[in-house]
């Protein structure tokens, strides 16, 4: 349905670059605005509260490949950066990159990392698989992990508590998470196969 808003949009006297660069910018503000909303939704788990933010963090890189959600997601870390109280235990814990420089810093840096790897890894890929989807979630998993445990490590020591605040409260939600999108993303492009040989046998 052509809608009143459509219309306005197809006869703004924009350029095709100006129209694109507005798309793109719009979908960096609802990428960055789901990081915000995803960190401050706590599951009240001990010894340490979870939220949604590995999920969107793997989500953004399936939907909006790696250019788009690295932008996205480095834009959410630079408000975090200004001060802004957009990470999870912010205002409580500090603001600003003081707050970034604690323990969930190395975390905060991985989901950067992790967006450009599963957007870039699932690009590469022309027909995946499930086994496909499910080895670029583990690699998003992989690529927040790395560098949260090691700046952890280094903020606290490596030992056991290490491990009981930054891996074990996490990792569990994590693969379920995990399992998750890759059921989703592999619905939708089953889904888009089924629709796009529906409308060639449509044409024949």
């Amino acid at each position: 349905m052509t809608t009143y808003f459509t219309l306005l949009y197809s006869n703004l006297s924009l350029s095709k670059y100006s129209r694109t660069f507005l798309h793109k910018t719009l979908l960096t503000i609802v990428g960055s605005l789901l990081l915000i909303i995803s960190a401050k939704i706590k599951i009240p788990i001990e010894p340490v509260a979870v939220t949604l933010q590995v999920f969107v963090v793997l989500a953004l890189g399936f939907c909006y490949g790696s250019r788009l959600a690295s932008i996205s997601v480095l834009f959410y870390l630079i408000q975090g950066a200004s001060g802004l109280p957009v990470f999870t235990n912010t205002p409580e814990m500090g603001l600003g990159v003081a707050y970034m420089l604690k323990g969930s810093g190395g975390y905060l840096a991985g989901f950067l990392f992790s967006a450009f790897v599963v957007g870039w890894l699932y690009e590469q890929l022309e027909s995946p698989k499930f086994l496909h989807i499910l080895a670029t979630s583990f690699a998003g998993i992989t690529a927040i992990y790395t560098p949260g445990l090691v700046w952890l490590s280094i903020v606290y020591g490596l030992n056991s508590t290490t491990l009981l605040f930054g891996f074990w409260p996490f990792i569990y939600t994590d693969i379920l998470k995990m399992f998750l999108i890759t059921f989703i993303v592999f619905a939708f492009q089953q889904l888009n196969q089924q629709k796009s040989i529906n409308m060639f046998n449509k044409n024949l």
